[in-house]
């Protein structure tokens, strides 16, 4: 009977080994699976911050934008400055000729002028010469 009592008991113990063996098994399997999820906590806080700093340069993105939009616009409204402005410029140029045409019109009628001045006078001084008595 101590030989089958020895038996069951190897048997036990052959069976608790086996189990010991499987719980190892699990638990290394477990320990694998725990370093694969620091792993991947590792990764997802990567994915995180990677999200993150995609998410800033989105809202720089939107910025920059609406600074080019707001340079657009105002590219616009200089070159539309700047067809007034040429537009001043040739008027001013017109003028400026319109000017210098009635500066040589003054001149002219100023020389005429002279001249005329210069005719009466010369007949005031006949006239007063044939007025006065001849000595």
């Amino acid at each position: 009977m101590l030989e089958q009592d020895f038996r069951a008991l190897n048997s036990r113990i052959d069976s608790l080994i086996q189990k010991v063996q499987a719980l190892s098994a699990e638990n290394q399997s477990l320990k694998q699976n725990s370093g694969d999820t620091r792993q991947l906590q590792a990764q997802l806080q990567a994915l995180s911050a990677e999200n993150q700093q995609l998410k800033q340069a989105n809202v720089d993105t939107r910025q920059l934008q609406a600074q080019l939009d707001a340079l657009k616009v105002e590219n616009q409204q200089l070159k539309q400055a700047s067809g007034d402005t040429q537009q001043l410029k040739e008027k001013e140029a017109a003028w400026q000729a319109e000017r210098n045409k009635l500066m040589a019109e003054k001149e002219e009628l100023s020389r005429k002028n002279d001249h005329a001045r210069a005719r009466v006078e010369a007949i005031i001084l006949r006239l007063k010469a044939l007025e006065s008595p001849e000595t």
